[in-house]
This record gives structure tokens, sequence and C-alpha cells, in this order.
């Protein structure tokens, strides 16, 4: 009964295990592409595998791409997932300079699944090229013009309210919440050293639809952090939706084929569990049968060897 419980221990385990890339880190000139050299090192890491008992059962792998065209690298983190809300997610976060020839811009992809055995090594396998080849260039040259280009006498929309700045920079702030969102806008303080950037997050939980997380930008043109205008950034930034889809899109027939292997596996082992416990019953009734049976062959023996012992007369003692 014992070997039989821990066998099938063994088997939920082997189930719902999930082997992953163990903690490791690589770093990839950008201007390199990613060639089947870059794919053989990543098929020599080694791997780790984690139980279904452990609070995190998934894989996790990060993606950080300067795109700068003269020095930029990509970096690929394999790690540990803190803090996650859901088992298979992916997010998409973008900074830009909004200054022309000042910085380059760094994209952070972060990816989390638990759809099959190394599912972090395979998203990087098909997907880091395409992300490599995003073009950000023309989105941030819009930006800078939508955001910098124009008037310039330190006017910014403080509460719907046009309102003279001394710093000549204007913030505008958007968080997406579960159920709502926040937006808000603002000046820098003068004594503020803030750059002018654009910083944004998109991220797609379970596999969905791509939904905004945040955006906030700071600028120097004159009222360009009021609604008209941030709707505009909410526009170009959004074209960056068409480069991230084919990615949700694939990750999610990923996580369904996954969803019909585990209904076959709990299936098949149903039916194990189901001719185990037959198993285990006629394992125990016939016990019990050749337990009855011994019983009786030592009582028969017993009585036989009791009745063949000769019988001593009795000795009476004369005093």
């Amino acid at each position: 009964m014992l070997i039989s419980t821990i066998i099938l221990l063994i088997s939920f385990q082997n189930i719902y295990s999930l082997i992953c890339i163990a903690n490791n880190s690589l770093e990839i000139p950008r201007h390199e592409r990613f060639s089947t050299i870059h794919s053989s090192t990543l098929q020599q890491l080694q791997n780790k595998t984690i139980y279904a008992h452990k609070k995190t059962n998934i894989c996790h792998v990060t993606v950080y791409i300067d795109s700068n065209l003269t020095n930029g690298n990509v970096t690929i983190d394999f790690d540990e997932a803190i803090n996650h809300a859901v088992n298979n997610s992916i997010s998409f976060e973008i900074w830009f300079p909004l200054t022309k020839g000042n910085g380059s811009i760094i994209s952070t992809i972060d990816f989390i699944c638990s759809t099959h055995d190394l599912c972090d090594r395979l998203f990087v396998e098909k997907w880091l090229p395409w992300l490599v080849e995003i073009k950000y260039d023309v989105i941030q040259m819009n930006l800078i013009y939508l955001l910098t280009f124009g008037n310039h006498s330190g006017r910014c929309d403080v509460a719907g309210r046009s309102t003279t700045c001394s710093s000549g920079k204007c913030i505008a702030e958007y968080t997406g919440l579960r159920n709502s969102s926040i937006l808000g806008a603002g000046c820098i303080d003068k004594m503020d050293l803030a750059t002018v950037d654009l910083s944004m997050k998109m991220e797609s939980m379970e596999f969905r639809s791509i939904q905004y997380k945040a955006i906030q930008y700071i600028c120097t043109r004159d009222n360009c952090n009021d609604e008209s205008t941030f709707r505009l950034v909410w526009k170009e930034t959004g074209s960056l939706v068409d480069y991230f889809k084919p990615i949700v899109s694939w990750s999610r027939r990923q996580n369904r084929s996954r969803s019909s292997r585990r209904k076959s596996s709990k299936k098949k082992q149903h039916l194990a569990n189901k001719h185990q416990s037959k198993r285990t019953y006629l394992l125990g009734f016939t016990s019990i049968i050749l337990i009855v049976i011994l019983v009786a062959l030592i009582a028969v023996w017993h009585h036989r060897h009791h009745r063949n012992q000769p019988e001593y007369a009795r000795t009476a003692v004369i005093a």
C-alpha cells in the first residue's frame, strides 16, 4: 500500500513538474544577428526542474535591448519570478529619450510561462530576432516632434488649466488599473533635473489582449501634457501593439496546447489511479484470504500436535 502511494506521488510530480533554464545571463552585441551559434549556446545552458508543490512553478526570462546601433547590447536573464500575479504573462517596457542623438532607446521584455518544459528558452529562440529588429526610431522622431517642437513659453497643463511653469518642463502620467485608469498632469520643479523622455509599459496577462499599464513623459512644448496631446501620444505609441501581437498570439496558442496536454494527462492519470485502486483492492482481498488460510492451517497443526503427545500417568507422592 505504501509503495503504491509513493508511485502515485511520483507520477503526480512528473506530470505537473516544469523544466526551465537555470539562473543564468547572456550578453550578445545587438549588431550580431541571432544566429545558430547563439541558439546553440542557449541549448547548452543548464536546466532546472521545478516541482508542482512549489509556489513558483513557472519559468521566467527577461530580455533587455539597447537599440544603440554602434555599441548596443542584448542581455538575456533567466531567473526566478518574484511577485508574479499569474503563471503566464508578458510585458513590454520601452524608454524613449526625447532628444535626438542623446541616449539610446531601451526596451525590456519580461516573459513568464508555465506552458511547457523550457518555454523560456523557446521564447528567446523564436522571438529575439524579431524583437531586436523592431524600428523604434521612427516612433521616437514622431514623439520628439510632438512633445518638444513648437512654442516654449514655459506653460503646462495643471488640473486642466494652462499654467506658467518656471522649469519649462511639463509632465503627464497615465496608470491603467483593473477597472479604471488615472491620468495626471503637472509641472516639473525648477530644481528637478529630470530628463525629457517618455517611458511606457504594456502587458498581457494570461496571454490575453495587450493593455497599457503605464505611460509617463516629460516634455517642453507649451501645454504638451494636456489631454489632447496625450491622446496623440497614445495613438503614436499604440502602433507598437502591432509589433507585439504576434508574440502574444503565439504564446496563447502554446498555452492552449499545454491545457490540452494536461487534460489528457489528467485523464490518463485518472485511469491509472482507477486501475491501481482495483489492483490494490484485489491485492488486499487476496492477502486477507491467505492470512485466514494460514491461521486455519496453524490451528489444525496445533490440534494434531497436541493430540499425538503421550499421556503421562500422574505419580502419587507417598509421604
